[in-house]
């Protein structure tokens, strides 16, 4: 988690001002704030308990959709 030095929110969020965490770090950056090896983020902050509370919000009619995304589209073509 991130130091005692950095003011976290209700949400365990650092301030953007307190941004970086560590001054060898790119610009806004929140790295480290859950653990020095982490490699997740915020999906950290994705637990079951947050899914089962969204989902209870926010699914209304149980209509699904689907978006396709080639895994090929991100990258250029070289000449």
């Amino acid at each position: 988690m991130a130091s005692a030095k950095h003011t976290l929110n209700e949400h365990g969020i650092p301030r953007f001002e307190d941004l970086p965490l560590q001054n060898s770090d790119p610009p806004h950056s929140a790295w480290g704030l859950y653990g020095r090896n982490d490699e997740l983020g915020t999906l950290n902050r994705l637990t079951d308990e947050r899914v089962v509370a969204a989902a209870k919000a926010e699914i209304q009619s149980g209509v699904r959709s689907v978006f396709l995304l080639r895994l090929n589209c991100l990258y250029l073509e070289q000449v």
